[in-house]
């Protein structure tokens, strides 16, 4: 059974992210995710309860949580990454590079368009 066969897509997402960016805090992964602060409060608590995440203080502000990987965090993550190298590596199959980084680029600015309020 894979290591995270039991998990959300979100969930998977969210260690990933925090692979990538170590220590962010609960707003910053929020913010990062574009999932709402009670959504992920919830997720990390279910993460940091199977031991794939863990909440460290700060070093510069003890009032600051650090959110970080643990246990078999690290490799939910890579699988996550690699599931989803496979997947774009299907979705761009007979687009060029140039193609491809159009699309990306493309899509950011349509997610920029509808997340900004009227």
């Amino acid at each position: 059974m894979s290591p995270s066969s039991d998990l959300s897509f979100a969930e998977q997402r969210a260690c990933a992210l925090l692979a990538a960016v170590p220590g962010r805090s609960l707003s910053e992964l929020a913010e990062a995710a574009r999932i709402g602060l009670p959504a992920v409060s919830r997720m990390v608590e279910r993460l940091a309860a199977a031991g794939l995440v863990r909440r460290d203080r700060s070093r510069a502000d003890r009032r600051v949580i650090c959110l970080n990987l643990a246990g078999r965090g690290a490799e939910v993550a890579h699988q996550f990454e690699a599931a989803v190298a496979e997947f774009e590596a299907k979705a761009f199959a007979g687009f060029s590079v140039a193609e491809a980084s159009l699309l990306r680029t493309m899509l950011l600015r349509i997610e920029a368009n509808a997340s900004t309020p009227p």
